[in-house]
């Protein structure tokens, strides 16, 4: 038996009427305007910026009781510094060119005088 599929309500569909598109306000106020839901949308970002300033200033003065209270450090609450990266020393080469002298760490992308040969025989 095949599952019957439920037609939607006409009032959710678009009626047209002498050539115009009639869409239905089912559930949607008439006082609720595009104007007015902006308005409404205005005011309840400075309500949520007024509740988010709020919530910091006392989040704020949370953490800073908590700070004084234990004699905590910005290196307790944040971690320490990171170990600075700097320029890496020098590898030592580990492959040399007979016919030139020239070497290879074994690093990165093979030079061509080594490149599909056998290593055993450029080895330093």
């Amino acid at each position: 038996m095949k599952a019957h599929k439920a037609k939607p309500k006409r009032e959710q569909y678009a009626q047209l009427s002498n050539g115009n598109c009639k869409l239905s306000n089912k559930g949607i106020s008439n006082m609720s305007t595009y104007k007015s839901l902006l308005q409404q949308k205005a005011e309840l970002e400075a309500k949520i910026a007024e509740a988010r300033k709020t919530e910091l200033a006392h989040a704020v003065k949370q953490a800073r009781e908590l700070v004084a209270q234990f004699g905590l450090t910005a290196d307790d609450v944040f971690g320490g510094k990171k170990a600075a990266t700097g320029p890496r020393g020098t590898v030592a080469p580990k492959y040399r060119d007979p016919a030139t002298g020239a070497t290879w760490t074994g690093r990165g992308k093979p030079p061509k005088w080594i490149a599909d040969k056998d290593r055993a025989s450029f080895a330093i």
